[in-house]
C-alpha cells in the first residue's frame, strides 16, 4: 500500500518554514498517478487542485542514517539535481514552483547570491523562497518519480535554513526541530516543521515508500504574519533506490577456513647420526612432501610420522615444513638443533 508524504517548511510559534516528508504534517509530499493508497493521499485525475491539502505526509521528526544500508540488488537514482545548470531565476525543466497564498508574487526560484548564507551547497546555485513578514503559503515540486519492486527508497537533500522564529531549537540530525503554533494563522499551524537559523547547509535523509508511481516531491514554505526572516535554501536532491526482481538470492554461508597444518620435530642421535622425527596433524591428502632447511627431502604417505636420518654427525640446525603433496598448503616451520660434541 503507498503511503503518500507531503511537505511543508513551517515555523515554531510565530513563523515556520517547513520542507519535509510527514505523513500529516509540513515537509515534502508525496503525490501517487494510480494505485491504492491511505485515506489521506489523493490520486491525479480526482478533483484535486494546487491548493488541496489533503495529501499525505511521512513523518521526519528523526531523520535517517545518511549510509543507506546494502543493496542486494541493483541501486538506481531516479533524481540527482544541484540546480545547476540553469540560469536564475529558472528552475530545471520540470520542477515547479506555485503559491497557495502568494502575498508578494515571490515564488521558489534559483539563486547564486544573497541570504541566507552561505547561498549554495554546490555552487553555483541552489533552489530559494523568501520568508515575508505575512501569511504565505509556497510549494516547490519535484519531476515525479517511479520506484517498484524495492529493497528500499532513500531521499537525500542539503538545505539552509533561516526563518523567523521564537525560540531557539537546534537542528539535530536533519529532522524537524519545531512544532508550530496554532495561534498565529500560519498555514501548517499545529505540524511538525523546520523554523529557526540552521547556521548554513544541513543534510536530512528520508526512507520513502518502497512503492512509488509518478510520486510528487514537494517543499513547502508558510509563515504567519508576526516577523520575517532570510528565507529557505535547497540543494543537491539525491533520491537512490535498491531495485530487485523476484525471490532475493540468498548470501552463501562463507568458505570455512581449512585446519592448518601443525607440526612438531624432536632430535637426536643414533649411531652417531642426527636423526630427526616429524609428527604433524591436520592434513588431508593422501601424500606428504617434506622440507628441510627449504629443500624438498622427501614425499611421503600422510600417516603423520616421519623419521628423517640426515646424514650428518656434527653440530647442526634443521628447519622443516610438511606440505599437502604438489600444493602450498602447508605446515608451521619446526626447528631442531644438534649442538656438538661437549657442548
Amino acid at each position: 500500500m503507498m503511503t503518500n508524504p507531503k511537505s511543508a517548511f513551517t515555523r515554531s510559534r510565530l513563523r515556520n518554514a517547513l520542507c519535509s516528508l510527514f505523513f500529516v504534517a509540513a515537509g515534502i509530499a508525496v503525490l501517487g498517478e494510480s494505485g491504492s493508497s491511505s485515506a489521506i493521499a489523493q490520486r491525479a485525475g480526482e478533483s484535486t487542485s494546487p491548493e488541496d491539502d489533503s495529501w499525505g505526509q511521512m513523518d521526519i521528526s528523526a531523520a535517517a542514517v545518511p549510509t543507506p544500508p546494502p543493496c542486494n540488488g541493483t541501486l538506481i537514482t531516479i533524481l540527482d539535481e544541484r540546480f545547476d545548470d540553469v540560469t536564475p531565476p529558472d528552475l530545471p525543466p520540470f520542477w515547479t514552483a506555485f503559491n497557495r497564498i502568494d502575498p508578494d508574487g515571490v515564488l521558489w526560484q534559483t539563486s547564486d547570491s544573497g541570504l541566507p548564507r552561505p547561498p549554495y551547497d554546490t555552487a553555483p546555485n541552489a533552489a530559494w523562497v523568501n520568508d515575508p513578514p505575512v501569511i504565505s503559503d509556497k510549494y516547490l515540486d519535484a519531476p515525479g518519480v517511479s520506484a517498484t519492486e524495492s529493497w528500499y527508497v532513500r531521499l537525500t537533500f542539503r538545505h539552509n535554513v533561516n526563518l523567523e522564529a521564537s525560540e531557539v531549537d537546534p537542528f539535530e540530525g536533519g529532522g524537524y526541530n519545531r512544532t508550530i503554533a496554532t495561534d498565529r494563522g500560519s498555514p501548517i499551524a499545529g505540524r511538525p516543521a523546520w523554523s529557526g537559523n540552521s547556521e548554513g547547509f544541513i543534510t536530512t535523509v528520508v526512507n520513502l515508500p518502497p512503492e512509488l508511481s509518478n510520486a510528487v516531491l514537494r517543499w513547502r514554505m508558510a509563515s504567519d504574519n508576526t516577523g520575517s526572516s532570510e528565507g529557505w535554501r535547497v540543494d543537491t536532491t539525491n533520491i537512490v533506490w535498491c531495485h530487485f526482481s523476484g525471490t532475493p538470492t540468498p548470501t552463501p554461508p562463507p568458505t570455512p577456513t581449512p585446519e592448518p597444518i601443525t607440526l612438531s620435530a624432536a632430535g637426536r642421535k643414533v649411531g652417531g647420526i642426527n636423526t630427526v622425527r616429524l609428527t604433524w596433524s591436520g592434513a588431508t591428502s593422501g601424500n606428504i612432501d617434506v622440507y628441510r632447511n627449504g629443500m624438498l627431502i622427501v614425499t611421503t604417505a600422510n600417516d603423520g610420522d616421519y623419521i628423517d636420518s640426515t646424514g650428518d654427525t656434527g653440530r647442526a640446525r634443521y628447519t622443516y615444513r610438511v606440505c599437502e603433496a604438489g600444493t602450498s598448503t602447508c605446515s608451521n616451520d619446526a626447528r631442531v638443533r644438534f649442538p656438538a660434541v661437549g657442548e
